[in-house]
């Protein structure tokens, strides 16, 4: 056996929402939907090696605030739009020690992220297209763009001694979609 112990703590999770939708048409939607969130996660992992004296804690809070907007538009009766955006950022706060199990004192250990600063953002917008050709068949296309940044500090390099301090990351990447549906009868549909 390599552990002695190895349990996760109690996760404790809020979670706020707050939704608004539109459904007034105008010229540039027939319907809209706004939600704005807020979550609050903590969790933990404990482990203690086989005939080992010390008792490993990690604990991780992240906070996430979050905004998503759809949108969609009806027109010249079988043209359909969907487009919308998305927000979402985290901070991540990492600790951790080893506690002695005969004398309860405590050390400092590694944590599982950076145990500095932690920004994760997500920035992302879509656009889809939707034609019903005729009772049959119905054309899908779509992109969506996503840009993505990490920002993390290291503020104890003791465990891993980087030639650096911070890490960086900005990434953005475009995708699309194209699709066909036909529906030969009604118990068949083919995508």
């Amino acid at each position: 056996l390599k552990y002695a112990e190895w349990y996760y703590g109690p996760q404790q999770w809020m979670l706020h929402t707050l939704t608004g939708s539109l459904n007034n048409s105008t010229a540039a939607y027939d319907d809209a939907r706004v939600i704005v969130s807020y979550q609050d996660y903590k969790e933990s992992r404990h482990s203690r090696k086989l005939d080992a004296d010390f008792r490993n804690h990690q604990e991780e809070n992240v906070k996430i605030a979050g905004l998503n907007a759809d949108f969609q538009k009806q027109f010249r009766e079988k043209n359909f739009i969907f487009y919308g955006l998305e927000v979402v950022y985290n901070n991540v706060n990492s600790q951790a020690d080893n506690e002695n199990i005969d004398d309860q004192t405590t050390v400092p250990a590694v944590t599982r992220y950076p145990d500095g600063k932690n920004h994760y953002t997500s920035l992302a917008a879509y656009f889809n297209y939707k034609r019903n050709m005729n009772d049959w068949i119905t054309l899908l296309a779509g992109a969506r763009y996503t840009y993505v940044r990490l920002y993390s500090s290291l503020e104890d390099t003791t465990f891993y001694p980087f030639p650096y301090e911070d890490i960086t990351m900005n990434n953005g990447s475009l995708n699309g979609s194209l699709g066909l549906t036909w529906r030969p009868s009604t118990k068949w549909q083919v995508n």
